[in-house]
């Protein structure tokens, strides 16, 4: 959340198991809800990391007052695309966004209030289409996954959360307080941030598309913060460049107690 003259602007992510809540909350159009007095429900966004209240009612779906498109939660649903919901009450105020596909102005609210809806997939120019959602069929699993195109870039079958095999690979390297850690695919930063959070001083990663970087970005705090300066994350194709990764790494000038290759 940040504030912008007195008011408060939010952002958080609308998935699977928010749409479902929703639309199962609609009442029926014979129902003998009054349109003008909506429901408030709480449900879970941010891959049931928080819950939001949205108003449901026999005209549909809204948040604060402002319609969210009925195309946008059964995309959700039959599709598994998760999206990021930004509201900002005052609009005057300009923010730097990627791929938005939805505005909206309230009509009972200020004419200031508005929502930015964003798909939270991306094609890369050089052709990988990412996307950041639930696994799909593990209603079991909590937390955000990343795909390319349609391949699992996660191992999460048969663990609660998204993040568990991550936290295994970590614990298997030893990471402990005042680490220097070396990671060498960044992704999500699973990895980097079960680092960082045992203790590691620095964490050095490097991640070959900058989309995934994007939406690493989005998906704090199961991703780490690039704030955290205990963190270096580098846009680089290690793979395909391995002499110039090596003297990345003699630039950079660490000395490493673990790396982990996932």
């Amino acid at each position: 959340r940040t504030h912008s003259g007195g008011s408060t602007m939010k952002r958080f992510i609308t998935s699977r198991a928010t749409a479902s809540l929703l639309l199962s909350s609609l009442p029926s159009s014979s129902s003998s809800s009054s349109p003008h007095h909506p429901t408030r429900v709480s449900v879970p966004c941010n891959f049931r990391g928080c819950f939001e209240e949205f108003e449901v009612s026999t005209e549909g779906v809204s948040y604060k007052n402002i319609n969210i498109p009925k195309s946008i939660l059964e995309d959700e649903i039959n599709n598994n695309n998760a999206h990021e919901i930004i509201y900002n009450p005052n609009a005057r105020t300009r923010h730097l966004l990627v791929l938005p596909t939805f505005h909206a102005k309230s009509t009972r609210q200020p004419p200031t209030h508005t929502i930015t809806i964003r798909p939270l997939v991306i094609r890369s120019p050089e052709g990988p289409i990412f996307k950041l959602t639930e696994p799909n069929n593990e209603p079991d699993t909590i937390g955000p996954i990343l795909y390319l195109h349609s391949l699992k870039m996660h191992l999460t079958k048969g663990f609660s959360e998204s993040t568990t095999f991550s936290k295994m690979l970590v614990e298997a390297v030893k990471v402990k307080k005042g680490d220097v850690v070396l990671d060498l695919f960044f992704g999500l930063g699973y990895c980097t941030q079960e680092a960082i959070l045992r203790g590691a001083k620095k964490v050095v990663s490097f991640e070959k598309y900058k989309e995934v970087m994007q939406l690493a970005k989005v998906n704090h705090p199961y991703s780490p913060s690039f704030f955290d300066r205990r963190l270096l994350c580098l846009h680089r194709d290690i793979i395909n460049s391995i002499s110039e990764f090596f003297k990345e790494l003699t630039r950079i000038g660490y000395k490493y107690n673990a790396c982990i290759i996932d």
